[in-house]
């Protein structure tokens, strides 16, 4: 069973995709707006008070559609991740049984793989859409105010990609050895409640207990 981008495009309803993108563009604008409008503070020096009424009443206008946009952004990719979880769960199982797996091995990948993928995969999907959106978009706002200044701005955003890309085998070699070793222990509890009789008429709990840690 292979997780990519994909699989979790098939597995979301259209409706949701599209709600997902309309509020990830909605909400990217955060931080666009938050510029433009502390930027307009030293221009209202001297206006009527009409003229700041306005302001004030326009600004609060956005920003309650800007950041409500942004808590329904995350509504609905909670909503996303709660729905590839069970599809995930209901893959899982399926791959089990299609390749005979014992149980201990077959509750540990659809418990806690199944947990793993959604806090060390969906989440970070979730995470690079929200802030790549928004990097697109104030790097847009930035390019067409001050071009030399935008170059700069994406040069030195791009350096925060450098630890990922050179992470990113580490951590997957990582996640593999703590499923593996999980597996271990999902075994040797398995063994635990099926031999609790014999373990403890042949007093062996020593040795037992000496493997399960080891």
């Amino acid at each position: 069973m292979n997780v990519n981008f994909k699989w979790i495009i098939k597995n979301l309803p259209v409706w949701l995709l599209f709600f997902i993108v309309l509020m990830l563009v909605a909400g990217g604008f955060e931080g666009v707006i938050n510029g433009i409008i502390l930027g307009q503070f030293p221009n209202l020096v001297g206006k009527s008070s009409a003229d700041l009424i306005l302001f004030l009443l326009e600004s609060t206008v956005i920003f309650i559609a800007t950041y409500t946009a942004i808590v329904l952004q995350n509504i609905f990719i909670n909503i996303a991740r709660k729905r590839l979880r069970v599809k995930l769960k209901k893959a899982m199982l399926i791959n089990s049984f299609a390749l005979r797996e014992d149980a201990s091995s077959g509750l540990n990948h659809i418990s806690n793989d199944a947990t793993k993928i959604d806090e060390q995969y969906f989440a970070v999907i979730a995470g690079i859409l929200s802030t790549g959106t928004a990097a697109i978009i104030s790097t847009v706002y930035v390019l067409r105010v001050n071009l030399l200044m935008g170059i700069i701005f994406v040069a030195f955003s791009c350096l925060s990609l450098i630890p990922m890309l050179f992470g990113k085998n580490k951590l997957g070699k990582l996640g593999k050895q703590w499923s593996d070793e999980n597996s271990k222990m999902m075994r040797s509890a398995s063994d635990w409640f099926n031999g609790l009789r014999d373990i403890l008429q042949y007093q062996v709990q020593l040795p037992f207990f000496k493997k399960v840690r080891g």
